[in-house]
């Protein structure tokens, strides 16, 4: 199967500026592998939620798109939800499209697990697809498993990171996430002129207060 040549669900999308009709088709053929893969697990468990529609627009606007290519997407991720091809078949062509970028790899493991997570529920069908798409992208087990402990982990724990209890409302959380964030991050506690062992322990706790954020951001719809 060709990078450009695979399923597609949709047919034309608005070229980029300055784009090539080469780039453009790439394009194409990646948008209708990442959003296609979404719509099969938003659909695993047979009902879309408003959650899971909600995860897809907050992914659109963390990627910056918008007009034509956002219309596109949504229309690709609701047509491929009832497509005739697997999510396996999708996880082929995105393979495809971005071999040797483990980054691009990762980051489609991850908002699948948060388009999984985004209802409450992990339901035993989405596993079975993501464990598949990770197969597909020669995501090892162990790497899975770290990417989906960030949204299936005791919400209490995550709350707990933040310093607050799971009944704190969505200002508190905001706000606790907020004022954390500007206490560890690595450029502030360099600029401080602390020692390196305290800028690699703020590195972590970083880590996992962005962690945190994300479970409870993708919980709450936030």
């Amino acid at each position: 199967m060709s990078a450009c040549g695979g399923p597609k669900v949709a047919r034309a999308i608005a070229p980029t500026s300055g784009s090539t009709g080469e780039q453009q088709q790439r394009q194409t053929a990646y948008f209708v592998a990442l959003f296609s893969i979404l719509g099969k697990v938003a659909k695993a468990d047979g009902t879309v939620t408003k959650e899971e529609g909600d995860a897809v627009v907050r992914f659109l606007d963390n990627l910056g798109v918008s007009g034509d290519q956002r219309a596109f997407a949504i229309r690709v991720f609701n047509e491929a939800k009832n497509s005739r091809y697997t999510a396996i078949d999708f996880a082929r062509q995105f393979a495809e499209l971005t071999e040797g970028r483990r980054d691009l790899r990762s980051s489609l493991l991850d908002m699948l697990f948060q388009i999984a997570l985004a209802d409450g529920e992990y339901h035993r069908e989405e596993e079975r697809i993501i464990r598949g798409v990770a197969a597909q992208l020669h995501i090892g087990e162990q790497e899975t498993e770290a990417i989906g402990r960030r949204y299936t982990d005791n919400a209490e724990a995550a709350y707990a990171v933040l310093g607050l209890s799971a009944d704190a409302g969505d200002d508190d959380v905001k706000n606790a996430y907020r004022k954390l964030v500007r206490e560890y991050h690595p450029d502030t506690i360099i600029a401080q002129g602390m020692p390196d062992e305290f800028v690699q322990y703020a590195s972590q706790r970083f880590q996992e207060i962005q962690t945190a954020w994300e479970q409870i951001r993708t919980k709450r719809g936030l």
